[in-house]
């Protein structure tokens, strides 16, 4: 993989996306070569945007995250592994959205957990309290 970064933002409410702006802006001094891909709902996108300076090596990518519909998480990892590969991304960084990890530990790819909670503290049953967990501890 290369030294891309690939940046995923829950997209359930705006203070995901409020936090990780001055991280992408501190992130932007990082060697000339490294691109940084930033995925996240619409709203999320428009909003990051409005915050950082033009810089061709931050690309904005909308997509629906699905944190909490854990039955398509297994699709959701598989599709994003194309894209993972086409932009050799070579970190991944998430602000709880969990199924970035199935498909970071499948293609071996370093990956950060930023979180000041997880869904896994939110969940009503032990089950699916495990599934976000097992996610989540794919970290490296």
């Amino acid at each position: 993989m290369g030294k891309n970064i690939a940046f995923y933002i829950s997209d359930h409410n705006m203070e995901h996306c409020l936090r990780t702006v001055p991280i992408l802006q501190n992130m932007r001094k990082i060697e000339d070569e490294v691109h940084i891909f930033v995925k996240s709902g619409k709203k999320q996108m428009e909003c990051v945007r409005s915050f950082l300076e033009s810089d061709e090596r931050i690309h904005f990518h909308e997509m629906e995250m699905r944190d909490r519909e854990i039955e398509n998480w297994e699709v959701l990892a598989e599709n994003e592994e194309a894209f993972l590969k086409k932009e050799k991304i070579g970190l991944i960084v998430s602000d709880i959205c969990p199924w970035i990890f199935l498909a970071a530990d499948e293609l071996r790819i370093r990956s950060i957990l930023l979180a000041n909670y997880t869904w896994a503290e939110l969940c009503d049953t032990e089950e699916e309290k495990e599934e976000y967990l097992s996610c989540y501890e794919l970290a490296s």
